[in-house]
């Protein structure tokens, strides 16, 4: 009699706990309380007008059954981890939210006693009608990266000049970046070509500055552009200006598109998407190549066509030569000075004994990059040049170039 007792009520106490079948949620009061149940199956031997009475220790096991059911329900999912997809078509990380705030809200946080970052914030809410609550609520969700983040050390290893291009080269020219960039150009050629009719860059100079940057959107970043922009514009620095106007286009950006700053990550320089533009490029040169109604730097289409649409701003020439080797005779290339700034012209440079081994533009730049067997000798056109303004730095271009015309060589011969 006890043992069939025992099963009815765990029976009933297991239906209720997983939603029931329209029976009334069962009360466990206390030790001399009755519970009363409806059972869906009658046992023969037990009358079905008599309540069912549980011992003290029936009651306990009860609870502690129901208890446990309870907290299986509610305890919620883990979330799995996320991760930036190449081929993402959304925004990684981002929701869409309204830039006002419900209630007064007053600065608190990592900034909350700076003085820059108040006089930031009341200059974007009366400059620029951004609602000053919202702003305060925002800049007190802001990180001081130099309170939670340690740069790693620079090596104390000193390499020397000798070797320094192929050190630089070989980060940028490996097997993930070629590979990746076939793959990259396979799957937005029709994009990449479009591109090429529309803006005249040439598809592998793309795939090369988003192979560069981003290895196509794999090494995006992964601080808080809130944080990095809002400690370098707070703090003192010689660049505190450059980054205060950053943080401003920064939220400027993100109005614009109704998105939540505080989801959007990027480089500890506040670089962001697949092309690492900075927040201050995303207007003049940003593009809604998908034609989605936002321009989304996360997304590939966009990415390329922001890329090409800041190269042809920047006087890209179509057709034009990048990069040429050059042969030299005696050592008149050594008084030479290596700059991207610095222009030769070619019959200058042909008294000095060097010669360009392809074509090239009568007025070009003069690279010596030092190798481990030697020093290899550039000469950079205008279009080099364009390059250098996404970069302000001759080894980019060149390692921009090198790994272009590589995807090129691979993506040709896999067809």
């Amino acid at each position: 009699m006890n043992r069939n007792k025992i099963i009815l009520a765990m029976v009933v106490l297991l239906i209720v706990a997983f939603g029931g079948t329209g029976c009334s949620p069962q009360e466990v009061k206390n030790d001399t309380d009755i519970v009363t149940v409806i059972p869906t199956v009658e046992p023969s031997n037990l009358p079905s007008n008599k309540p069912v009475e549980l011992t003290t220790i029936e009651k306990k096991n009860a609870s502690v059954l129901i208890a446990e059911q309870k907290q299986l329900k509610s305890k919620p999912k883990p979330k799995p981890k996320q991760r930036y997809v190449q081929q993402a078509n959304k925004l990684p990380h981002i929701r869409k939210v309204p830039w006002v705030s419900s209630r007064p809200y007053r600065l608190t946080g990592d900034f909350a006693h700076n003085s820059s970052a108040r006089k930031f914030i009341n200059t974007m809410s009366r400059s620029y009608g951004i609602d000053g609550n919202y702003l305060n609520r925002l800049f007190s969700q802001a990180r001081d990266l130099r309170k939670i983040y340690t740069p790693p050390k620079k090596s104390t290893r000193r390499y020397g000049k000798i070797g320094r291009w192929t050190r630089y080269r070989n980060f940028f020219l490996t097997p993930r970046h070629i590979n990746g960039g076939v793959n990259f150009w396979r799957q937005n050629a029709a994009t990449l070509n479009k591109a090429y009719q529309q803006y005249g860059v040439p598809p592998e100079y793309i795939v090369g500055i988003l192979g560069v940057e981003t290895i196509y959107g794999g090494n995006i970043g992964k601080i808080r552009v809130l944080d990095s922009l809002s400690t370098k514009a707070f703090r003192s620095g010689r660049r505190q200006k450059f980054f205060r106007n950053e943080l401003k286009k920064f939220l400027l950006m993100a109005k614009s598109e109704g998105l939540n700053p505080t989801s959007l990550v990027g480089s500890s320089a506040g670089a962001i998407g697949l092309c690492q533009f900075m927040p201050s490029n995303f207007k003049p040169f940003g593009v809604d190549y998908d034609r989605s109604g936002s321009c989304n730097l996360w997304h590939p289409k966009d990415a390329i066509g922001s890329v090409a649409n800041y190269f042809k701003k920047h006087n890209w020439r179509r057709g034009g030569p990048v990069l040429v080797r050059a042969s030299t005779t005696g050592n008149g290339y050594k008084s030479m000075t290596t700059s991207y700034k610095k222009k030769y012209s070619l019959s200058h440079l042909a008294r000095k004994g060097i010669r360009p081994q392809g074509r090239m533009d009568n007025i070009v730049r003069f690279l010596r990059m030092s190798t481990y067997s030697g020093d290899e000798i550039w000469l950079g056109g205008h279009n080099f040049y364009v390059i250098t303004r996404y970069n302000h730095d001759s080894r980019y271009a060149l390692a921009v170039h090198q790994l272009a015309q590589e995807v090129k060589r691979r993506y040709r011969g896999s067809r």
